[in-house]
């Protein structure tokens, strides 16, 4: 019961805290216009340690497919309207007792995000980063908004890419035991403009 709970847990992923610079890029019209989702891929990994010495550790590394939705960007928001994708992959989970590997197995999972709108503020660093103060396009498995995040972007013909390192750190009990969870990933958002 308890490696399907922590199994279940490992395989939340949840993108957040990325790069801050100082310098703010006044020429955000690079970026700006009408963008089709052409892919998210992200590579996780999920760490749940107990206090009782039981360690479970699951990675991941999706791209997705059945991509649908636009995103138009102004000089001061993301708008997603329709974003959907698929994921279809598999996870690796291993899973340890007292630092001594005990089993490990890879398990398909099927993920269908249906189609979700949102917006989020953004503002440019430099000459490479973003940072969304209230939310991003995409958090790996989920659509919405969240918590502020930054990351890197490129312009490449009519391609935008956006990579966002996350990392959520947390504590949990369950039947008696205290679980400590880092979650931390890359996701990768590519967009092609319209």
């Amino acid at each position: 019961m308890k490696k399907n709970f922590l199994l279940m847990l490992s395989f939340i992923l949840i993108l957040l805290i990325s790069c801050k610079k100082d310098n703010t890029n006044s020429n955000a019209t690079a970026i700006q216009g009408t963008y089709k989702l052409k892919s998210i891929s992200a590579k996780t990994n999920s760490t749940v340690t107990g206090d009782d010495g039981e360690k479970a550790i699951t990675v991941a590394d999706y791209t997705s497919i059945n991509n649908a939705g636009t995103v138009v960007i102004d000089g001061s928001k993301f708008t997603t309207t329709g974003l959907s994708y698929e994921v279809n992959s598999t996870s690796t989970a291993s899973f340890y007792q007292d630092n001594q590997f005990v089993d490990s197995f890879s398990m398909p999972f099927h993920v269908i995000i249906p189609p979700t709108s949102s917006t989020a503020p953004y503002k440019l660093i430099g000459t490479d980063s973003i940072y969304f103060q209230n939310g991003i396009m995409t958090s790996g498995l989920g659509s919405g908004e969240f918590g502020g995040n930054g990351g890197r972007y490129t312009i490449s013909g009519n391609l935008l890419t956006i990579k966002q390192n996350g990392l959520k750190d947390s504590t949990f009990q369950e039947s008696g035991v205290t679980f400590h969870t880092v979650e931390s990933g890359l996701a990768t958002v590519i967009l092609e403009k319209q």
